[in-house]
């Protein structure tokens, strides 16, 4: 199941980091064609063959689907593999004018995985799409679903609607939907966008393209040079390409890049007509960030003295500086106050907190400063030649005086100290403190402190360090160990003032609901996920598992309520265990079925 994973993994990291899409993309095309290599060294049968007996299967295959499947009734509202697109399919499978009904229904399907193949079932257990797919997404907000089969070794995608395939399998790549538009890939590896229908709005005409941001998108055509230009949702083009680089529209404006006289970079901020409204007249300039919702933006450029030092400095709107480049670093502003640090040849970097004016609230005298929260901020002194950390207020003040190794979290209005750093994470000790200047689970330390939520601390004490091995239990913040004894792992209150409580046993995490007054099980730990939990009832899933297997994982999906009683039972359903490890087996909403089917049971 590794190979379903690499697209997905992939577009997960533009989410946490800044890659370059072009990179992204390379990437994913090299992953494929070394699954493809792969697969051809395992094949050796001469092509003739292959070409006789793909040419034999298609007949074959037509001759089903026109008149043998006609005949017995197979068809209709099962999923056809591949449907003819027409106008008239298009127009009856169009989800945009059935979102909501969209949403409930595919909302709560169940990605299931079977013999290696994907489709979606309902909580009752029925197969609602049969396996057929190659990989296949869960149904997003606009009530589609990204599918893929591999034809002729390579991934093709197409798009899954309520009726049936919106399109063929005749894609290279589709984009996550952003503003009721996907990036889409054609087969001649040209970009475009396509709607919730299927039907290509902006046309792949493009080597490269950008979501939708505030109604436009950037795209690319690199024929000779690299060229960037705007369209709208309509796909009408806007601005020309013509910058070698751009970035998305933030706040009304985007910022581009085009090449000048004598090979000089000239940067711009466009609005949303093509025109230039700001120019960035500074030399050296090497790049700027998209404007915030306080209208500012952070340039950054070289010292035009010393090209290896780098400035920082803040625009507006009109393109006025309003925080001159006297910094080596700036962050963004939270609550009109930024972390900074001023230009320093000596390369020494201390940080302070600086107003909207440049007033410095905070002298910069600090090591490290970060996480202005509440008027708190995380601070770092070198003391004998290793840092100590604490909270520093911003009048300047120490809440907490730089007497511990580091902060390790902050949150909830407490915060985690390390004491003592261990050596290669053995030894560590922790310990956790208010906001008002006192330490709390009664004073005790652990070797490992997370903060759940205000309510519960997961705290451990080293068994076995050679081995890794350690003890776990829930605190609440006043010292008091919550259910001693259980093994537990994790508690959260819920709005029902009850807790969801998992704990470990025989190797593995379950989890059940608890009464924390009376600290007893009002629903035993059985389920391997609780999808969803609000107003007293929750969905379930639990495995059966003495029908469960090394490469197979039988279970149900269940509906209780927070009386202890289980309302709803599905029918059982098979996965494998990479699927049902990874949770992909499961939809991110199905609360609204799950009371639907209690309220059913209630009345």
């Amino acid at each position: 199941m590794a190979k379903h994973r690499i697209h997905r993994e992939l577009k997960n990291v533009k989410k946490y980091l800044p890659v370059d899409e072009n990179f992204l993309h390379k990437l994913h095309e090299d992953l494929s064609d070394l699954e493809l290599l792969k697969k051809r060294s395992n094949n050796r049968i001469p092509n003739f063959i292959k070409f006789a007996v793909s040419i034999s299967c298609c007949l074959v295959a037509l001759i089903i689907c026109v008149f043998v499947m006609p005949r017995l009734g197979i068809g209709g509202d099962k999923l056809p593999i591949n449907p003819e697109i027409t106008d008239s399919s298009v127009a009856e499978n169009d989800p945009s004018s059935e979102k909501e009904n969209a949403l409930h229904e595919f909302g709560d399907l169940l990605v299931v995985c079977a013999d290696d193949k994907f489709g979606f079932m309902n909580l009752s257990g029925e197969m609602v799409i049969e396996p057929q797919f190659d990989y296949a997404s869960e149904f997003n907000e606009y009530g589609v679903a990204t599918v893929m089969n591999y034809i002729n070794g390579r991934k093709t995608y197409g798009l899954l609607g309520l009726n049936g395939l919106l399109t063929d399998f005749n894609l290279w790549d589709i984009g996550d939907f952003h503003e009721g538009l996907a990036k889409a890939k054609n087969k001649e590896g040209k970009y475009g966008f396509i709607d919730t229908t299927g039907k290509w709005v902006v046309q792949p005409i493009y080597d490269n393209a950008m979501d939708f941001s505030e109604g436009m998108a950037a795209v690319g055509l690199f024929s000779e040079t690299e060229r960037w230009g705007f369209v709208d949702k309509n796909g009408n083009v806007i601005v020309e390409p013509q910058y070698q680089r751009v970035k998305s529209f933030s706040n009304g404006l985007a910022f581009v890049e085009e090449q000048g006289s004598w090979q000089i970079s000239l940067k711009h901020y466009i609005d949303k007509t093509g025109d230039k409204v700001i120019t960035l007249p500074w030399n050296l300039v090497l790049d700027s960030s998209s404007f915030d919702d306080d209208g500012t933006a952070i340039v950054q450029k070289v010292s035009e003295e010393d090209m290896s030092i780098g400035m920082v400095g803040v625009i507006n709107r009109q393109g006025d500086i309003v925080l001159p480049f006297d910094y080596s670093f700036i962050s963004e502003a939270t609550d009109g106050l930024r972390l900074a640090s001023p230009v320093d040849k000596s390369g020494s970097n201390l940080c302070g907190v600086i107003d909207e004016k440049g007033n410095w609230v905070v002298e910069p005298k600090y090591y490290e400063v970060s996480s202005i929260k509440n008027g708190l901020i995380t601070a770092t002194v070198l003391k004998d030649g290793r840092p100590h950390s604490g909270i520093l207020k911003v009048d300047g003040t120490w809440l907490y005086e730089p007497i511990h190794y580091s902060v390790f979290s902050f949150k909830d209005d407490m915060v985690v100290f390390v004491e003592e750093r261990g050596y290669h994470g053995v030894g560590v000790v922790m310990s956790l403190y208010d906001l008002k200047g006192n330490q709390l689970l009664g004073g005790r330390k652990f070797n490992q402190i997370e903060i759940l939520s205000k309510d519960y601390i997961r705290c451990g004490t080293d068994v076995d360090t050679a081995k890794g091995i350690v003890s776990w239990s829930i605190f609440t913040p006043d010292g008091n160990e919550f259910m001693p004894g259980t093994n537990m792992r994790t508690a959260h209150l819920m709005d029902d003032g009850n807790v969801l409580a998992t704990v470990l046993k025989e190797d593995e995490f379950y989890t059940g609901l608890v009464d924390p007054k009376t600290e007893k099980w009002i629903i035993e730990p059985i389920y391997y996920n609780v999808i969803k939990y609000s107003g007293g009832v929750g969905v379930g899933i639990r495995k059966i598992k003495e029908k469960c297997t090394e490469e197979t994982i039988v279970f149900v999906a269940e509906v209780f309520d927070s009386l202890g009683k289980i309302k709803y039972t599905s029918k059982e359903q098979s996965t494998s265990l990479d699927i049902f490890q990874g949770n992909r087996f499961t939809s991110s909403d199905v609360l609204q079925m799950a009371e639907d089917k209690a309220e059913e049971e209630i009345k």
